[in-house]
């Protein structure tokens, strides 16, 4: 202890012994009651060290970010990789139910006048043709049977996995989404069916039977729309599916067939609407014939009524836009109604000369 405090004068001069004195005499009587407590000045010093810790959470958390992007690549799997990986069995029921997806798409674009190509068979159906809808059905039945064989396998080995349930669900919605659109695509191609006999009808002057085909075209395009409603919800799964699960289908244009029906049915009620006064109109032409050369006025005032409901007629086919396969029988419409509107306008003018 003496030499201790020998080196704390010589440190602090001999100028301030009195202090030094001071200084040995509380070295030797330990801390002041009160004095702060040297452990805490090293506890307080020691504080930044904690301030540091959020750095730690924050790569914590990106930590947990990394972990979690493999799971986010997993929605993303191939299902068709997926389904090669399954039980033999249940591999075996999967192909048997798309080989009958395969045939069911195949009389679906045959008999609506497309190609058999999977690859382009949705694309290249008429909206004119009818399908053959009993043996559509009859195929996508089978292929329902298959792949409800498939998963009551599966479940028997306790297969159940997200990968699994999504490849079924786009198989179901597949085969749904054929079904309802063959539907939906007869009942269009029906009515269309119906607007070419209304004007066919009214041609030959059969004016009462053309406007009860009216009424029967305007129950068509009723039923048209419930129908394509069905499709269009049977179609969504697919609408929402990734393009690696996508691959599992076994044709591409499911939705974008849906909307060609749906254009097709806003077309038909454009149709509907104008067609309406066609058999009147005809009429008018008819009875302006007769009366040319006997009653004028009378011959020249049919024969404009005539004009004013056919050139309205003429204008709403024409801004109808229909599908591109619809536009025969557009053009096959606009060509009745073209003549008939060439006729009243020489009706009308021998009238007015007259």
């Amino acid at each position: 202890m003496t030499a201790t405090r020998r080196r704390l004068c010589v440190l602090l001069g001999t100028a301030s012994l009195a202090g030094c004195t001071d200084i040995v005499e509380r070295i030797e009587s330990g801390p002041e009651p009160g004095a702060d407590d040297p452990s805490e000045t090293e506890d307080e010093s020691e504080t930044p060290e904690t301030d540091e810790e959020p750095t730690a959470t924050e790569e914590e958390r990106q930590d947990d970010e990394d972990e979690s992007t493999p799971e986010e690549d997993d929605e993303a799997v191939d299902l068709r990789e997926r389904e090669s990986e399954l039980p033999e069995l249940v591999r075996e029921s999967l192909s048997a139910s798309r080989g009958q997806i395969l045939t069911a798409l195949e009389t679906y674009a045959s008999s609506a006048g497309g190609e058999p190509d999977p690859a382009i068979a949705l694309e290249s159906v008429s909206l004119l043709a009818e399908p053959d809808r009993i043996d559509v059905g009859r195929e996508l039945s089978t292929a329902e049977d298959r792949l409800s064989g498939g998963v009551s396998r599966a479940d028997r080995q306790g297969i159940d996995d997200e990968p699994f349930r999504r490849l079924v669900g786009l198989l179901e919605a597949e085969i749904e989404s054929l079904r309802r659109a063959t539907e939906a695509h007869e009942t269009l191609a029906e009515a269309y069916g119906t607007v070419e006999s209304v004007v066919e009808l009214a041609d030959q002057r059969a004016y009462r039977l053309a406007e009860d085909e009216h009424e029967e075209l305007g129950e068509r395009s009723a039923a048209t729309e419930a129908a394509l409603s069905d499709a269009a919800a049977a179609v969504e799964p697919i609408e929402t599916a990734t393009d690696a699960e996508l691959a599992a289908l076994e044709a591409t244009g499911h939705a974008e067939l849906v909307d060609r029906l749906e254009a097709g049915s806003v077309a038909l009620s454009t149709y509907d609407d104008a067609l309406g006064a066609v058999p009147s109109a005809f009429s008018d032409l008819e009875d302006a014939e007769v009366a040319l050369g006997s009653d004028d006025d009378r011959a020249f005032r049919l024969a404009t009524n005539t004009i004013d409901a056919l050139e309205a007629v003429e204008a709403a086919i024409e801004a109808a836009e229909p599908p591109g396969s619809v536009e025969p029988l557009e053009t096959d419409l606009l060509e009745h109604i073209g003549e008939k509107l060439e006729r009243a306008r020489e009706v009308r003018e021998e009238a007015d000369e007259s």
